[in-house]
């Protein structure tokens, strides 16, 4: 179980990075692991490798996989990865330039909305309202994050959790930046980056920071934008630091367990 998990981890650390074909092949590993002692723990790195694949872009690999994982999660009454699916398949769709589709899998997410937690509403909302914004749809866009504001003052939405990121502060600032409200734009993205912070996903930090650092370029702010990518490359470094450690635990994992094998 260990060497399995570390193998997962081991993914997680190159999807984070963009290290995609090392991702997907530590994932795969995980699986190969699971499936020897908890089968349905193996069907969920399924689900892990076609996101993987979907962050990747590579839609022919991607898409059987999410759309077989999407029919199994349906007929098992398993809510909460129908809408992961659906928001995967939506992201695959934005990597491809297709923001109709998109919008479209994110739409076809919001039967099940009732259905599930509101902690599992949020991501695919806030991914709903991104996507609306992106193809000017402005007013579909502000009844939705009213929503989701509405949403979120009645239970606590994280930023980042299991269920995945909850982007409001970022849809916020998405909306104020599509109306021309400049300095609310600014404050939404400096909330967002500091909840990142707090919640210590460092991929949404990441992501924050090249937004701001590119604002701070367009201003010709260039001290405040050195600043921010002094600092995404020093996170950048210390996660490759990481990445070598897990992945020395994951081989020496993967030894013990040919040994055991071997006995």
């Amino acid at each position: 179980e260990n060497t399995a998990s570390c193998f997962h981890a081991l993914g997680g650390y190159y999807l984070v990075n963009q290290q995609y074909a090392l991702a997907i092949e530590n994932y795969t590993r995980a699986r190969e692991v699971f499936q020897e002692f908890e089968p349905e723990s193996a069907v969920s790195e399924d689900n892990v490798i076609g996101l993987a694949y979907a962050s990747w872009g590579n839609i022919d690999r991607a898409i059987p996989l999410l759309t077989a994982n999407l029919k199994r999660s349906i007929a098992k009454g398993e809510l909460n990865s129908v809408l992961a699916v659906y928001m995967s398949l939506g992201d695959l769709s934005l990597a491809a330039g297709d923001t109709l589709q998109a919008l479209n899998y994110f739409e076809q997410a919001k039967p099940y909305w009732s259905e599930v937690s509101p902690v599992w509403v949020g991501p695919t909302k806030a991914r709903l309202v991104q996507t609306l914004i992106w193809t000017h749809h402005l007013d579909d866009a502000a009844r939705e994050l009213a929503e989701l504001h509405a949403l979120s003052d009645s239970v606590d939405l994280p930023i980042s959790w299991a269920s995945g990121v909850c982007e409001l502060d970022y849809a916020d600032h998405l909306y104020a930046n599509a109306i021309g409200s400049t300095a609310r734009a600014d404050s939404c993205l400096g909330r967002a980056l500091a909840k990142a912070r707090t919640a210590g996903d460092l991929r949404l930090v990441q992501k924050y920071r090249r937004v701001l650092a590119a604002r701070y370029r367009d201003r010709g702010d260039m001290v405040s934008a050195a600043a921010l990518s002094a600092d995404y490359i020093q996170t950048s470094d210390s996660l490759r630091a990481l990445g070598d450690r897990i992945a020395v635990t994951a081989y020496e994992g993967e030894l013990a367990r040919r040994r055991d094998l071997i006995e």
